[in-house]
């Protein structure tokens, strides 16, 4: 019998869309680094969240995330793009 300690960490990519999420984002004063914290609600607790060095960066990435309700369905790969 394989108990959990035994089972190796299994890694998959899923390609259902994710149609409806939460985005907290903004400006961390603590850390002094711009972010883009995502919420999916359906699928339970737990955040993914992205750090940025510039406001560049963070303001080319959150375009991605505001998109108003389309049919258009938002694919990020693991990188990011």
């Amino acid at each position: 019998m394989i108990t959990m300690y035994e089972m190796p960490r299994i890694s998959e990519k899923g390609f259902n869309p994710i149609r409806a999420y939460e985005v907290h984002h903004g400006y961390d004063q603590d850390c002094h680094k711009w972010f883009i914290d995502l919420s999916i609600e359906r699928h339970g607790p737990g955040n993914i969240v992205k750090w940025y060095d510039t406001e560049l960066e963070y303001q080319t990435d959150i375009s991605k995330f505001l998109r108003k309700e389309t049919n258009e369905i938002l694919r990020i790969d693991s990188t990011g793009n």
